[in-house]
């Protein structure tokens, strides 16, 4: 088992399920801790609209310039100044729902939280994009277990001190970071420049409608589920998300993830009809289903997010940042629909008939399409992979965590790998030819090889 995909980085990366609690990608609210805030339902709208915004306004931000940000992100400590933008809106919420500061500072702390999530998610899908599938699929959904779990612990917390519950969440950032930073020490691949790649326009097209109306179908739900999550379902999409998360670490896994998507379709699509024609469509129920839904639709909200940008790691975000900020306006155009025609209620009908166009919508469009399993997420399937150079590249990382090499030898491994000479390795690399034999020699020792003929049969594996 390489560095990428052992039991320690899976739970290093599961702590990016912290950076969920009050997001405006994920629902949670406000009043689920404070019940001072929970009367407030025009305010606390206001407030996700403001992080939805705030988050979107990002994205588009990095969309535009994107590269002048990675040019010049390591002159000044950019991570660790947005961590505080987010523990500083998690404080302000706390302190809003502790009374100490006025309802408008709630504005504050979400815009503030908005911003922070579009960044976190720039850090956490950097390393998502350097693992193979079924880790990033075992990472996300231990970060759902994380976020689930993490919400009941405030809850309860809130219970016994309202104070309390705020300083867990003022150290959710906090911790969620410092997950980030140590998992990036585990994970050991090159850094891989991706070429600028033209997405052609019709393409551009189909990823922001199809994120437009994700965004519209998770928004709905994610109203809902801010305003009026139950134990019963915080406790269902627990379980959905262990379920997924027993898919992934499955040590064959050889079913595969195709068996498990189609699996849970069809037990889905079965359900429903069941429950509506039985009449057991009470609303408990209903939510039940309905957040369980919840938990896959935003796992495949992080995987494919993390796909897009890998496929089209340059120019840096520019279309992974026009998808989000799409999503961004999906979801407040669902959540003011629901707010202001519903009034933020929902019976159990509408909250099946719901589930029953996310499964739809989700088999649709999210179906994995492409059969060798290396990124199998569905419509940013769109985007073109990856040019044979990259993947030759990521390759010689994989092999070099698989076999432990060293940086060097990885260095001389890529070279190699693109039918390099050894003299021309050493002309790259400014090392004597006498080096860069002994280099090589151990390389092939270490994949226990012993031409470059087979060490190109071995990358194209």
């Amino acid at each position: 088992m390489d560095r990428g995909t052992n039991p320690k980085c899976v739970l290093l990366l599961s702590l990016y399920g912290l950076t969920m609690i009050w997001s405006p990608m994920f629902g949670t609210s406000e009043a689920t801790v404070f019940s001072s805030l929970a009367p407030h339902h025009d305010e606390l709208f206001v407030s996700r609209v403001v992080s939805l915004a705030g988050f979107g306004l990002s994205m588009l931000a990095l969309s535009l310039f994107g590269e002048r940000v990675r040019k010049n992100a390591d002159r000044f400590p950019m991570r660790k100044v947005f961590v505080a933008i987010g523990a500083a809106g998690m404080l302000a919420g706390s302190l809003v729902g502790l009374g100490l500061l006025p309802l408008t500072f709630l504005y504050a702390g979400s815009l503030f939280r908005g911003v922070y999530c579009a960044a976190i998610a720039v850090m956490w899908v950097d390393l998502f994009t350097k693992l193979d599938w079924k880790t990033i699929g075992a990472s996300v959904s231990a970060a759902l277990v994380v976020y689930a779990v993490a919400g009941l612990a405030i809850g309860a917390a809130a219970q016994l001190s309202a104070t309390l519950a705020a300083i867990i969440l003022v150290a959710c950032p906090v911790l969620s970071y410092w997950g980030y930073r140590r998992a990036g020490l585990l994970i050991e691949v090159p850094n891989i420049k991706q070429k600028d790649m033209a997405v052609p326009l019709p393409t551009r097209a189909m990823l922001y409608v199809a994120n437009l109306l994700y965004g519209v179908m998770l928004g709905i739900i994610l109203h809902y589920f801010a305003m009026s999550d139950t134990l019963a379902a915080v406790t269902a999409f627990l379980l959905m998300s262990f379920v997924m998360l027993c898919v992934f670490l499955h040590p064959s896994n050889a079913l595969g993830l195709h068996f498990a998507y189609r699996a849970f379709m069809m037990v889905v699509a079965v359900s429903i009809p069941v429950i509506v024609l039985m009449k057991w469509s009470g609303f408990v129920v209903a939510s039940i289903v309905t957040t369980a839904i919840l938990a896959v639709m935003i796992f495949y909200t992080v995987v494919i997010f993390s796909d897009t940008q890998a496929r089209l790691s340059g120019p840096f975000w520019k279309v992974p940042g026009m998808c989000q900020l799409f999503a961004a306006v999906g979801m407040i155009a669902s959540s003011a629909a629901f707010h202001f025609l519903l009034s933020g209620d929902a019976s159990s009908s509408d909250l099946m008939l719901v589930s029953a166009a996310c499964v739809i919508f989700v088999a649709s469009v999210f179906a994995p399409n492409d059969r060798s399993q290396v990124r199998p997420w569905g419509f940013s399937s769109l985007v073109p992979s990856e040019s044979p150079e990259i993947k030759r590249l990521r390759r010689c990382g994989e092999i070099a965590n698989e076999f432990r090499l060293t940086s060097r030898e990885l260095e001389i491994l890529q070279q190699l790998a693109s039918g390099s000479t050894k003299e021309e390795v050493a002309e790259a690399l400014v090392i004597s030819p006498l080096t860069a034999k002994t280099h090589i020699h151990n390389i092939y020792s270490k994949l226990s090889i012993h031409s470059q003929k087979e060490l190109q049969q071995l990358i194209e594996e």
